[in-house]
């Protein structure tokens, strides 16, 4: 939508029947902010369902006495719309960037888009109405105590990728009829924070692609058969607070405790894992408030992969109790070790699961192999970690390499020589675990880079 800004102000200036019909430009010469003022319009007109409407820089906009209508509309930086009343968007309204779209109150409709380059607030614990619209977050959207916010019609929220959704209060968005409404989040939700417990309701169909985030004492809902939430490969839960998932629940991406340091992170009725899904976890001791952990009040099945940062050097024997199900564990496909590094060296963790816990525990310790530089390459090995085959990138064409695939205890499990290639695709034969790939070049130069099997 960037491409189209300079476009639409031409079109609104210099064409004002082109895309519709009037242009009115807000000049304020009305004295006041209201938008039912004429005098307030360069044409002396309030605008209507076919007008391309530009609100400039540094002024303030109140629709507040009446219901509204627009065809296209431009918020320019600096500029500010109050919406205290309803409005009807025949086809977009565009947020440029440092541009402000505050709505407090009243039924926002259209089969329309919105699309916000600066910022987007929605607040107030008044009834509001979203129908049909697809809005697009390019920045900054802001739900601050909102009560209930209903969405209706097929309504479509998507929070691009390097966006941010900040609920700073209690509320939700709820489906209100059949159509439904769908969250598509590329970017980054937060259920911020607040100093006591809070709620947010998300009840519609919800794609994350993105990052989910609940902070301390905070409570995301995602409720209803009628609902769901899916979890893609690069889809992250995260946070210190809780999720309480009743809707059909697919995740075949991240889990992860996020908070200050060691935190636990809780998911009430449903958890779902699948074997694509990964559990990131922090260890900064052996202690329960020292490591993050997961406490479900489900009966789940445990399956995935389970990825641990070690912050400290841990001891042989120091055990960790990381899942625990009030329910009960209905059954568990974990693998029997999981890896870490630390500093200079790479940890080993047997895997337990017992009827309610997972429970992992230091059995080995080693040296990680020694690292080298390899001459005039960057390699790499995608994707790392690894389910079956991955690819070796080797930065440029190289005429020979030597490649040795190593375990953890040094022990070589195959060796491949590759000639007059930038990459080279191959899998690793064993279980799940901690391998290093060694290359060698005729020159005698080595590099040495570890890969995660899952």
């Amino acid at each position: 939508m960037r491409t189209l800004t300079i476009p639409l102000y031409v079109l609104l200036l210099c064409l004002p029947l082109f895309i519709f019909g009037q242009t009115h430009v807000w000049t304020g010469n009305g004295g006041d902010t209201n938008w039912f003022n004429p005098p307030n319009w360069d044409v002396n007109t309030v605008p209507n369902a076919s007008s391309n409407v530009l609100i400039p820089s540094n002024f303030t906009v109140n629709i507040t006495t009446g219901s509204a209508a627009v065809g296209v509309m431009v918020i320019e930086s600096n500029a500010v719309l109050e919406l205290n009343n309803s409005l009807t968007i025949s086809n977009e309204i565009e947020i440029l960037q440092g541009g402000y779209f505050l709505y407090s109150l009243g039924t926002l409709s259209g089969n329309a888009t919105i699309t916000n380059h600066g910022t987007f607030e929605i607040t107030g614990i008044s009834q509001k109405i979203i129908n049909q619209l697809v809005i697009n977050n390019e920045n900054l959207l802001l739900i601050t105590e909102t009560g209930i916010i209903n969405v209706r019609e097929n309504m479509i929220l998507n929070n691009a990728p390097g966006a941010t959704i900040i609920s700073n209060g209690t509320g939700g968005a709820l489906s209100t009829n059949t159509t439904g409404a769908t969250f598509n989040n590329f970017g980054i939700f937060k259920k911020v924070d607040i100093g006591q417990f809070g709620n947010f309701y998300l009840l519609l169909h919800t794609n994350n692609y993105g990052l989910l985030s609940v902070e301390k004492s905070q409570n995301l809902l995602i409720l209803g058969i009628q609902n769901s939430i899916n979890n893609f490969e690069n889809g992250v839960l995260q946070g210190e607070g809780a999720f309480d998932i009743t809707a059909p629940f697919s995740n075949v991406g991240t889990i992860r405790p996020d908070g200050a340091q060691a935190v636990e992170l809780d998911f009430v009725n449903t958890f779902t894992l699948s074997p694509q899904s990964i559990i990131e976890l922090d260890f900064f001791g052996n202690v329960p408030d020292e490591y993050d952990k997961l406490e479900v009040i489900d009966n789940p099945y445990i399956e995935g992969n389970i990825e641990i940062t070690l912050h400290y050097d841990a001891a042989i024997d120091d055990m960790y109790t990381i899942i625990t199900a009030s329910h009960g564990i209905t059954g568990c496909d974990l693998p029997p070790s999981i890896f870490a590094t630390y500093q200079n060296l790479i940890y080993e963790f047997e895997v337990t699961c017992t009827s309610n816990e997972v429970i992992l525990k230091l059995i080995n310790k080693e040296p990680v192999l020694q690292i080298e530089e390899y001459e005039n390459l960057n390699i790499t090995a995608i994707p790392n970690p690894t389910y079956d085959i991955f690819e070796i990138q080797f930065g440029s064409i190289v005429s020979e390499v030597e490649l040795t695939v190593s375990n953890v205890l040094g022990q070589t499990l195959s060796k491949h020589t590759v000639q007059n290639t930038d990459s080279y695709q191959t899998t690793i034969d064993g279980a799940a675990g901690t391998y290093f790939i060694t290359a060698k070049t005729g020159t005698g130069k080595t590099a040495t880079f570890k890969v995660i099997k899952k």
